[in-house]
């Protein structure tokens, strides 16, 4: 028989709580609801299932009662632990312990970079604090920031802004003398990458935008010292004279400089636009007229330079050839005159051989004879009997007369 369990008084116990309070801890804690059930005699006594109560409020009721004790101290009771289980588990604990932490750092470390293109430069931004650092990165590339931080970009390659009727943003505007004027035209500009940080805390992210406000009143102003009549005369130098103030108004307020400007399209009212254009035409014609009289002048002059070398050369000829002439006319008058002298002093000495006076008619007729010796040897002289001989009748025709004596 299992004896039933004796309970101890309440005297009893609260004196064997005394006796241990020393060595046992007081434990605060809520009331705790404790209940004791009966059992008959021969039964065993059911296993505890929760926190032990102390014995000092234990009241004992009736059997098969129920009654509940409180306590405000009391000792816990702890329940014996299960079977481990973590020889088992313990692969599969660390895979997910090792996804739960390191696939967030994964992910917050990719985000951490952040790329810059080869035409871009960039501000670290932290959106967190909003603080801009001051550094520009010019490197293209991966960068890291951080998690919290972004890139502000600004593009350092040449950009062109335009103006036109297409874009429906065309620029009006007047002339010095008043007439309204509508002018198509663009440009070339790059910021100074170096003064990103500046621009930035300057503008922010509005610098487009003030850029083309800041051009839009350039130009305008840059037209209005400029008459209607010279935008069709000297388009390229009020290109030019607007390229240089718009470079100086971008570089000393947005950071910026002007590569190019081109003025493409000008409209200007209907009539004044044709009277222009009939005065430049008038005008082109003038000046081809002007052309052409310069070069029938230079044609003329060229004319006169030949004109005056023919006149020397033929001069230079004129003088050769009478000097020629002259010179041939000396020699045959020279040959003349040395024959002759060479024929005087021969007859001289023949006569002087002969005893024939200068004068007399002897010397002659020995010059005749000797003539018509000479004559006859060559096969050309004739002799008529019974006829002077002193003259003779020439040409074949009857009646011709008598020309000239044979020896004259």
């Amino acid at each position: 028989r299992t004896p039933r369990r004796a309970y101890p008084t309440r005297k009893r116990a609260q004196q064997q709580q005394q006796d241990s309070a020393p060595s046992l801890p007081r434990v605060s804690a809520p009331p705790a609801t404790i209940r004791a059930e009966s059992f008959t005699e021969g039964q065993p006594e059911p296993a505890p299932t929760g926190p032990r109560a102390p014995l000092a409020s234990l009241e004992q009721g009736s059997t098969g009662a129920r009654r509940e004790l409180s306590d405000s101290h009391y000792t816990p009771y702890a329940a014996p632990a299960p079977p481990s289980t973590m020889a088992s588990t313990s692969p599969l604990c660390i895979a997910l312990t090792a996804l739960l932490v390191g696939l967030p750092s994964i992910i917050m470390i990719a985000l951490s970079f952040h790329r810059l293109q080869t035409t871009e430069v960039g501000l670290d931004y932290n959106t967190f604090r909003e603080r801009v650092n001051t550094q520009v990165y010019m490197t293209p590339g991966l960068h890291f920031l951080g998690l919290p931080h972004r890139f502000i970009r600004f593009e350092k390659v040449v950009q062109t802004v335009q103006y036109t009727d297409d874009e429906g943003d065309i620029l009006h505007t007047r002339t010095a003398d008043g007439l309204p004027v509508t002018l198509g035209l663009s440009f070339q500009f790059r910021f100074d990458t170096a003064r990103a940080y500046d621009l930035y805390m300057t503008f922010g992210k509005n610098h487009l935008q003030v850029l083309d406000n800041k051009a839009r009143a350039t130009v305008a102003n840059v037209a209005c010292n400029y008459s209607a009549y010279k935008f069709f005369s000297d388009k390229q130098g009020i290109a030019a004279h607007m390229q240089r103030v718009l470079d100086q108004e971008l570089s000393e307020n947005l950071y910026a400089s002007i590569d190019a400007l081109q003025i493409e399209t000008i409209e200007l009212p209907f009539l004044f636009q044709n009277a222009i254009l009939d005065s430049i035409k008038m005008k082109q014609q003038i000046q081809a007229t002007l052309k052409y009289k310069e070069n029938m002048q230079v044609t003329f002059e060229q004319e006169i330079m030949v004109a005056v070398q023919s006149k020397q050369q033929t001069i230079v000829l004129a003088h050769g050839e009478a000097a020629r002439i002259m010179e041939l006319a000396s020699a045959n008058a020279n040959v003349t005159t040395a024959t002759v002298d060479a024929q005087i002093n021969a007859y001289s000495m023949v006569a002087e051989a002969l005893g024939f006076s200068a004068s007399s008619q002897e010397l002659l007729d020995y010059i005749w004879w000797e003539s018509q010796q000479e004559l006859g040897g060559k096969g050309k002289s004739s002799y008529m009997v019974g006829v002077n001989q002193a003259v003779y009748v020439a040409g074949g025709s009857p009646g011709a007369p008598v020309k000239s004596p044979l020896y004259s």
